[in-house]
């Protein structure tokens, strides 16, 4: 299960990096970051995005995943402002489409105990 965890940190960390974020940085501590600390004038979409991906990925970890990812990321510092709407819209896109595509087999998975908050 540990291939699975890093092959989905890779895609995350490449995801983030094409909509203008940092390389170490995941969109989950990304979007913690703006939503909980970062004073920007679109925060309310910050906070938006946290609830989709917080939702998303409950069953995996816990309703708090973007702002404890934010929290325990290893390069804090690293976190660009977004400045150019085109990456913020590039950001909001991938998120969004992938929560989508997740959400559903996530939660089957949950439901059936395949997937528990302690073998992930």
């Amino acid at each position: 299960m540990i291939k699975i965890k890093e092959i989905f940190l890779k895609i995350d960390k490449k995801f983030n990096y094409v909509s203008g974020g940092s390389i170490s940085n995941t969109i989950s501590g990304r979007v913690g970051y703006y939503a909980n600390q970062a004073h920007t004038a679109v925060r309310w979409w910050w906070w938006v995005l946290q609830f989709i991906i917080d939702l998303t990925f409950y069953p995996l970890d816990n309703h708090h995943h973007c702002r404890d990812t934010w929290l325990v990321d290893e390069s804090k510092d690293d976190y660009q402002p977004t400045k150019y709407v085109v990456t913020f819209f590039i950001l909001s896109v991938l998120t969004v489409g992938a929560c989508l595509i997740l959400i559903v087999p996530f939660y089957v998975l949950y439901l059936f105990g395949i997937f528990n908050k302690k073998n992930i």
